[in-house]
């Protein structure tokens, strides 16, 4: 049995799109790839295309390496179920498509067919190709949301092989559900699916660029962040122009390229069996003035010089499959030859209003009048102010002195700004544990407790620790968002402990936690009483030393880490207690003998720091039993007259510090042992 971990990374071409075809380099929205990285070609010659090979074993899709995305790698289920087994490649190919669609994090079949070095390749390639009546969620679009995986594969027997991949997406299949939900409720309300394939595709870019607005934090790359969030890089605008467009049945492509080095993403789509660019995401930055702007819809290649296609579509083969337009599409109601309104369409919340004006009017004429198709929805007054009423819809006409007619199509939500949110996960603590925290949340409406997936979506922020957010999107009857933190807190410190102590010192010492702003920590002299703030430390350091203390003192220490969010501190759980005992009195140094009398012995030793005083002891021989002759107070004390001593005798010494701490004392060590004699008794 033979088993091998698969290392590729898909894409710098992308060539899966049409038969017969090699397509070159894919250019990435991110740098170029590592020194880690080598460029091969997987796939056969139908559906070939260059990956990048990453020497740690994942696969990456280069058009998300190095960039700061949101992504998925569902858990397989806990139960196991039998491993489909597929006859052919085509089949294991259509299931592994199939499976991604549904966002399956592991995926793991058995192919009938004898095992190779790039079997596992050459059925991605495969599961990923673009076809003409593919679904809206295949194809280039489920090819732009996936971000990694690793696989491997094992020789079952000498003609199956079993492979496995291991897959991280830009998007749950809850996610995608909802896209769906929200694509098929706009196109609903468009009811453009009788229509010719221009006013098909007008729609949806009228749609596109009105109601969803350009990410330039750069963090969000999908579909669902496209019709959900309304706030999306242009990944995001070409794939949710893919869907919609396929869902009407109108030929679509995505595609990459640059032009002064600038990453970016577009499409193509075709009508009347010619194919024209199409960017909504430029179109939506200028519609973000107020008005629908065209300057980059249905152009041809020469009016468009501005946008410079990757090589894999710009080949032979590609044009043939995708002739270009010679002209830009010329409709003769085009709204720069025509009156209309700054708005075409607009979603607005119970209450909500907004302002309509007339463009592209003769200077001869005006506006005359503005009326509701239905004013118990939508009313608008003679000015223009639209002012949503009730749930629905309404069209709103304006028509000028001349006759000139306009609409603007209004939609009627209830605005979800307006909820309350009862309450945030399940009540539990969120610890940062180096994961992005992303809880439910309780949404209620005037009474009524919402639904996620059909009222609201969710929608993060970073979420890693300090202030974690999360906005509540309306969708389906509801519009607008309403936004909420909560904290997230700090790890409970751990691995504390006295490194070392000395008479007025102690050092301790902790496990470090990342991301933190620092450290708090306290003290006691009593294990269970009151902790009082001594010291902040930098979260580079994990040691910190407690000094101009008591010696021969038990102390006793907590730590908790913080983080800073704005001007607030959010703090993570004491540490456990532990303590540590500063050092007694240092030992007595330097005893000796500086008197002698026939009676008496005088001694003398050197000054101990913070000593409370110091006891002398006897002892008739060297190793004897010392008893205590004296105890003198004050750390200067340091010279002592032992009298009514027997003359001619040997005495020895020892003495040592002690320290007052509260009602007891703290010794420090004996000083050396000192042999000290009497004078004799002189005779006549």
């Amino acid at each position: 049995m033979k088993k091998i971990k698969g290392t590729i990374s898909i894409l710098l071409s992308f060539m899966l799109m049409f038969s017969g075809t090699y397509i070159g380099e894919i250019s990435s929205f991110a740098d170029s790839a590592k020194a880690t990285s080598k460029m091969i070609s997987i796939g056969n010659f139908e559906d070939e295309l260059k990956v990048i090979e990453k020497s740690d074993g994942e696969v990456l899709n280069p058009l998300y390496e190095g960039e700061s995305i949101k992504t998925y790698s569902p858990k397989p289920a806990a139960t196991k179920s039998t491993i489909k087994v597929f006859s052919t490649k085509k089949e294991a190919a259509n299931y592994l498509k199939s499976e991604m669609v549904k966002r399956q994090g592991t995926i793991k079949f058995i192919v009938k067919v004898k095992s190779y070095n790039t079997l596992y390749q050459d059925l991605f390639a495969m599961a990923v190709k673009d076809y003409e009546n593919g679904h809206s969620s295949e194809g280039d679009y489920l090819f732009r949301h996936w971000s990694s995986f690793y696989t491997e594969w094992e020789e079952k027997s000498a003609n199956e092989t079993i492979i496995t991949y291991d897959m991280k997406y830009l998007s749950t299949y809850k996610q995608e559900q909802e896209v769906d939900y929200e694509v098929k409720k706009v196109l609903d309300e468009l009811d453009v699916y009788d229509k010719d394939e221009y006013t098909k595709t007008k729609a949806v870019h009228d749609f596109i660029t009105e109601n969803i607005r350009y990410d330039y934090n750069i963090k969000k790359y999908s579909a669902y962040d496209a019709i959900v969030s309304k706030n999306v890089v242009c990944n995001g605008y070409a794939t949710l122009t893919y869907k919609m467009m396929k869902d009407l049945g109108v030929g679509v492509r995505c595609i990459t390229g640059n032009k002064s080095t600038e990453y970016h993403a577009w499409n193509i789509g075709q009508i009347n069996k010619k194919w024209y660019n199409i960017d909504n995401t430029w179109d939506a930055t200028e519609s973000s003035h107020g008005f629908v702007v065209y300057d980059y819809f249905l152009k041809n290649n020469a009016d468009f010089y501005d946008h410079e296609r990757d090589k894999e579509f710009n080949t032979k083969e590609f044009n043939e499959s995708h002739p270009m337009s010679k002209t830009s599409y010329n409709e003769k109601n085009h709204y720069d030859k025509t009156f209309v309104l700054n708005k075409l369409q607009k979603t607005i919340g119970v209450g909500g209003s907004f302002e309509l004006y007339g463009m592209h009017l003769d200077n001869d004429d005006k506006v005359k009048l503005f009326t509701s198709t239905d004013e118990s929805v939508a009313k608008v007054d003679k000015n223009g102010k639209v002012t949503g009423l009730k749930l629905g819809q309404a069209t709103i006409i304006c028509e000028t002195e001349k006759g000139k007619k306009a609409t603007c199509r209004v939609k009627v939500r209830y605005d979800i700004s307006s909820s309350k949110i009862t309450k945030i996960g399940s009540g539990e603590k969120f610890v940062y544990d180096g994961k992005s925290k992303k809880p439910s949340a309780t949404v209620v409406y005037n009474g009524r407790t919402l639904e996620e997936g059909k009222d609201y979506a969710l929608d993060y922020g970073d979420n890693l620790i300090g202030k974690g957010s999360l906005t509540i999107v309306g969708i389906g009857d509801f519009t607008g968002e309403k936004k909420a933190t909560f904290k997230i807190y700090p790890e409970k410190v751990t691995g504390q402990k006295v490194l070392s102590s000395e008479t007025t010192s102690i050092k301790i010492r902790w496990d470090q936690i990342s991301k933190v702003t620092g450290y708090k920590i306290y003290r006691s002299t009593s294990k269970n009483g009151t902790y009082r703030y001594i010291a902040t430390v930098s979260s580079k350091n994990n040691t910190y030393t407690n000094k101009g203390l008591i010696s021969g003192t038990t102390y006793y220490y907590k730590i908790r880490a913080y983080k800073t969010v704005g001007n607030e501190n959010i703090y993570g759980d004491y540490s456990k207690v532990f303590s540590g005992k500063t050092k007694g009195p240092t030992q007595v140094k330097n005893l000796k003998q500086i008197a002698a009398t026939k009676t008496s012995i005088k001694l003398f030793w050197s000054k101990v720091s913070n000593a409370s005083g110091y006891r002398v002891y006897r002892s008739t021989s060297k190793d004897g039993t010392y008893k205590l002759v004296a105890e003198l107070s004050g750390s200067s004390k340091t010279v002592y007259t032992n009298k009514n001593l027997l003359p001619n005798k040997t005495y020895y010494y020892k003495v040592r510090a002690y320290k007052k701490v509260g009602s007891k004392r703290d010794y420090g060590s004996y000083s050396s042992k000192l042999k000290a004699t009497t004078k004799s008794v002189n005779k006549k």
